[in-house]
């Protein structure tokens, strides 16, 4: 007889949730876009699953960071947060592209959540480059969310480095700043890997997102320095524009010798 062994749930302090794959934007390396045929991209978790996730005490962190869709566009999101939030102590924390919901559907959004929450908005570049990648994407609704999250709780602006907006950094820096966002993330793609796609789809807009050496081989392991950085699978670096001046490897990198505290 075959044996089985569970992770113990008291063990689990951090957990991921997929509740919908829907998504209103269509980005080129994104399995919905690649893989289309094997995707059903309406599928959205019950909110009555909630009461039957029994969470443990030791649950620190709940992520609601979509794989193949993205949180806010569960049709009974905020129900879901309700449910959520009546369940579980735990920090949440929701990555979205922050395009199409209006001014009101946010204030409802954040009077859900508490000041301890956290919503990361993904965001490739700025007006004119953003949605090079993150095809579809509404700038002003992106620009309305993120302003009114910084005001209320933790907001950080996570930006993939691509061809076209490298140059940009420095800007969306100030201007994540000048928004009252509190955290700028840096990260680079992990889908350059060729053995990542079937061969017919690796083709010219593949090549034409591909960003400078740079930002694709440069090994930062032995990057130091007195600055709130935090290195996840040697791609993500975050930035705390409240406390930190722009690192000296970011100078070094094309991204100018801009000062980001106060």
């Amino acid at each position: 007889m075959s044996s089985y062994s569970f992770v113990s749930k008291d063990s689990i302090e951090y957990l991921n949730i997929e509740i919908t794959t829907r998504c209103s934007v269509k980005c080129p390396m994104c399995p919905r876009t690649v893989f289309p045929q094997f995707l059903n991209s309406k599928l959205d978790m019950p909110v009555s699953l909630v009461n039957h996730l029994n969470f443990s005490d030791n649950l620190k962190k709940i992520y609601l960071t979509g794989a193949n869709g993205d949180p806010i566009q569960h049709p009974n999101f905020h129900s879901f947060l309700r449910a959520l939030k009546n369940t579980t102590k735990a920090q949440l924390n929701i990555n979205t592209h922050g395009s199409f919901r209006s001014k009101n559907w946010w204030e409802n959004t954040l009077n859900i959540l508490s000041k301890t929450d956290h919503i990361i908005f993904s965001i490739d570049g700025l007006e004119d480059t953003n949605s090079i990648y993150r095809v579809h994407a509404h700038w002003r609704s992106i620009e309305s969310a993120v302003k009114l999250s910084a005001q209320k709780l933790q907001t950080t602006w996570k930006f993939i480095i691509f061809k076209h907006n490298e140059h940009q950094i420095s800007k969306a820096i100030h201007l994540a700043k000048s928004w009252g966002v509190a955290y700028f993330s840096l990260k680079r793609s992990d889908r350059w890997s060729e053995p990542y796609w079937p061969k017919d789809n690796v083709s010219d807009w593949m090549e034409h997102l591909r960003p400078s050496e740079d930002f694709v081989t440069k090994d930062y392991k032995d990057v130091e320095g007195p600055y709130s950085l935090k290195r996840k699978f040697n791609s993500v670096f975050n930035i705390n524009l409240r406390t930190d001046s722009l690192p000296l490897y970011m100078q070094q990198m094309k991204v100018g010798e801009t000062q980001v505290g106060n």
